[in-house]
This record gives C-alpha cells, sequence and structure tokens, in this order.
C-alpha cells in the first residue's frame, strides 16, 4: 500500500487504545503515510480532508458510511477517599447532594444518563469541575474531587487496582457504540479498506480494555 491516510480520532480512545494499533498498521505498510489528528471534537471529515473516523457514541452521521469496532459502557466512580468522605450515592437522585466532574463536550443530562425499570433517567447534578478531557477527568476523580462518569476504556485499569471504585452498578448506564466511519465513495480505495479491516480485526472479541493483557 501507498499514499496516505488521514484518520481523525477522540483524543483519549486514540492516545489509551487506537496509538499501538495504528503503529502496527504504520509497520506492516512502510510504504503508507498516516496522519492521524486526536481531538475529542467530531470533525468533518469531508471538509477536513480526514479519510477515516474513530467515532465512540451514537451514530448521527447518516451519510457517512459505518462499520462497528466494539463498544464500551459509561461507569460511574469514585476515589475510595471520596467515598469515605462523602459517602456513597445508593440511587441516581442521590448525586444531586454529590460533587461531580463535568465534561464540557457533553450536557450533563446525556453523561449522567440511567437505565432501569423500563425508563431512563437524568438526575440533577451541579458540575464544580468541567474538563474537555475523559483523562483529565479521570485525574480529578482519583485526587478526590468528585463523582466522574466516563468511559471504560478510561477507567478500567483504575478499576482493577482499587484506585477507583464503579458506584451505582445496580443501575445500567450508556453504551457507548465505538464505529469507524467514512465519506460515501465506490469504490472504497484499498488502502482505506486495509485500515478498517485491521481496527476490526484489533478490537474483535468485545472491550479489549477490560483485559488486563491489553491494558
Amino acid at each position: 500500500l501507498q499514499g496516505t491516510l488521514a484518520i481523525s480520532a477522540p483524543m483519549s480512545f486514540g492516545i489509551l487504545h487506537l496509538g499501538p494499533i495504528l503503529a502496527r498498521f504504520a509497520e506492516a505498510h512502510p510504504r503508507l503515510d498516516l496522519r492521524i489528528d486526536f481531538d475529542d471534537r467530531a470533525r468533518d471529515l469531508a471538509r477536513e480532508g480526514f479519510d477515516i473516523a474513530i467515532r465512540i457514541g451514537d451514530m448521527r452521521d447518516a451519510h457517512l458510511m459505518q462499520r462497528k469496532l466494539c463498544e464500551g459502557r459509561m461507569i460511574a466512580c469514585a476515589s475510595p477517599l471520596y467515598l469515605k468522605r462523602h459517602g456513597t450515592p445508593a440511587v441516581p437522585a442521590d448525586l444531586a447532594a454529590h460533587q461531580v466532574i463535568g465534561y464540557s463536550h457533553l450536557p450533563d443530562a446525556r453523561l449522567w444518563q440511567f437505565h432501569g425499570t423500563g425508563r431512563s433517567e437524568a438526575p440533577q447534578v451541579t458540575a464544580r469541575l468541567t474538563l474537555n478531557n475523559g483523562e483529565a477527568m479521570r485525574d480529578m476523580a482519583l485526587a478526590g474531587l468528585g463523582l466522574a462518569a466516563l468511559p471504560d476504556f478510561i477507567v478500567a485499569p483504575a478499576l482493577r487496582e482499587g484506585r477507583l471504585l464503579q458506584v451505582l452498578a445496580a443501575h445500567e448506564t450508556r453504551i457507548l457504540p465505538i464505529h469507524a466511519v467514512w465519506p460515501p465513495i465506490s469504490p472504497i480505495p484499498v488502502k482505506l479498506r486495509a485500515l478498517i479491516e485491521h481496527l476490526a480485526a484489533a478490537l474483535a472479541g468485545g472491550r479489549p480494555w477490560n483485559q488486563p493483557d491489553k491494558a
């Protein structure tokens, strides 16, 4: 393969999980140039010249071609220190009395969303700290500064190690489908098809970040 592929992906997912996958692809195709952009904003592929993007969450761009790679899930969590100081919420409505950490790219009603008994619930929350990056949010939670709702692909290691504890585990949180998307083009260039197949193979089998040997 040769030429150039421009790739857009979310910052934390890209750094934590996509980087090694793309490195293996680059090593396998030394004549292919990769332009990789990690940014939590949803980029306009056609306007900004991207061949492919990784999108996490509900798909809203119906005009784009897509392939589901795997899925994650939101996890509500806090540090043991925070829970010792402020108590553990028993039901989503208890979050109103807690400090939470906000995400500037998503409204609180979407970030703090729970499902159960046939209905959805978005409790009222007040964020003292609001950040635009999931890893930074995780670090604030690790410091005991509040409850965080974060994707499992960011917090899985901290949960395994006990540095963060899941809360409200009996209440189902949002599933996060992870897709590769690209502008409609026919036929698909060989280099683009090869990358899509490489991503699908690397992320097959569910949530690789929940397996310690792949963390």
